[in-house]
């Protein structure tokens, strides 16, 4: 990867198309083939010669964070090294544009989900581009997981019918710039690690920044056509609707029942019945994830450079907009753009950690400035009684908890019986 820049230059050079294509800014000569290959395996023999040399240093400087011992140490470098290496060969336009092929799978079902019409174009979702023109709502790939109903899932004699227990409508990270909704993802685990939720998930394939022409809006253009869908074209209602999302999918999530909030009562929609935010990425401007933070391995060059793909042409003040960085909000209007339910799940360690706590606190206050104004029968009406929404910091834990491949099984089956008992209470 190119050397950090100055957070403000970074984000200036965002602001301003002309300055460079971000389909050519990490364009690597080892994100192409054959270079690709040859760069991969002097990566893997550099790991694993580096595993002496981390072993070395943390009985010299002692550990990254001071809970962690040699064996989390050394799993948190290989995580980190892994990381730069993949998204080093990741860099190229060929592979950051969201494929529309139709993945034929072992645990999924590609789904076509119709573009919103015209109606529904509102809001978030018709903000104007640099050129001063409306990106068009397009059709959507989608994909339905449901471990549950594997024969009914994979029988391609019939159309796949959601249950009437429920629906996650997950939307994945990847900085708004790589990942996929198919089985090919490198984020899978976290798709199938939502799917032991007990409902069946429809993953969103949104429209990648890092292509040219897909600035915002276009992302939430598409995950708005995919709840549109849930509930009009297959009659799910909202209240057995979860909307979930990781890293820039959270951010998505929240910017979609923003939509919703502010423009249901134009288009019909109806808030779902809760949010599921996992590390979400709530600050584009990157004003406390810029800050050395090394124990996580999310690199400050990588969600940097989704920033300024996701801005590309926008200007400076698209970064704290509160509209795309949610962070910027004020607790009043959290309280009116999100569900009444609402589930964090982030790491004490993650490179977000400061910004979603902070996040998250102005849920509660703007909770309790809400809840002040309505009568004690509604509070006796809740299901369960709670009156702010619920959090999970992970202790020790880096960013996106569900996507590390092993060593942290522990930690990952507590979250997901915990979020499991959560959706239980929100649906039920």
């Amino acid at each position: 990867l190119k050397r950090r820049r100055n957070l403000t230059d970074v984000l200036k050079m965002a602001s301003n198309p002309k300055v460079v294509s971000t389909s050519k800014i990490y364009d690597q000569p080892y994100a192409r083939t054959p270079f690709k290959q040859v760069w991969t395996l002097f990566g893997i023999v550099k790991i694993l010669f580096s595993l002496p040399v981390w072993t070395l240093s943390y009985f010299v400087r002692g550990a990254e964070h001071s809970s962690w011992n040699l064996p989390k140490q050394l799993l948190h470098k290989f995580f980190y090294a892994a990381c730069v290496l993949r998204i080093q060969v990741l860099f190229a336009p060929s592979v950051l544009s969201r494929s529309d092929r139709k993945w034929v799978g072992k645990m999924s079902r590609y789904v076509h989900v119709p573009a919103a019409s015209s109606e529904y174009l509102l809001g978030s979702a018709a903000t104007k581009n640099a050129q001063g023109k409306v990106p068009s709502f397009k059709d959507v790939p989608a994909y339905w997981y449901s471990p549950k109903r594997t024969d009914a899932l994979l029988n391609k004699n019939q159309e796949f019918t959601p249950s009437k227990e429920g629906v996650v409508l997950y939307i994945h990270g990847g900085a708004f710039t790589v990942g996929t909704a198919d089985e090919s993802s490198d984020m899978l685990s976290i798709t199938l690690h939502v799917a032991k939720l007990g409902l069946d998930v429809l993953s969103v394939d949104y429209r990648l920044a890092g292509k040219e022409g897909n600035a915002y809006p276009s992302q939430l253009q598409d995950v708005v056509s995919a709840y549109r869908y849930l509930v009009k074209d297959l009659k799910v209602d909202p209240s057995k609707i979860i909307v979930a999302g990781d890293s820039a999918g959270g951010n998505l999530a929240i910017a979609l029942t923003r939509y919703i909030a502010e423009n249901g009562k134009t288009n019909g929609l109806v808030m779902p019945a809760g949010s599921l935010l996992l590390s979400p990425w709530v600050d584009l401007s990157l004003s406390e994830s810029s800050k050395p933070f090394p124990a996580d391995y999310l690199l400050v060059s990588f969600i940097e450079w989704g920033a300024h793909c996701v801005a590309n042409g926008h200007p400076l003040t698209f970064f704290t907009d509160p509209k795309v960085s949610p962070f910027f909000e004020t607790p009043e209007n959290l309280a009116k753009i999100l569900p009444s339910r609402v589930f964090i799940n982030y790491g004490n360690v993650e490179r977000f950690y400061p910004e979603i706590e902070k996040f998250g606190e102005n849920i509660r206050k703007g909770r309790k400035t809400a809840e002040k104004s309505k009568s004690e029968s509604y509070l006796r009406e809740r299901k369960d009684g709670y009156t702010t929404e619920e959090a999970e910091v992970v202790m020790d834990m880096v960013h996106d908890l569900l996507l590390l491949p092993f060593g942290y099984t522990d930690a990952i089956n507590g979250s997901v019986s915990r979020m499991t008992q959560w959706v239980e209470s929100v649906l039920h």
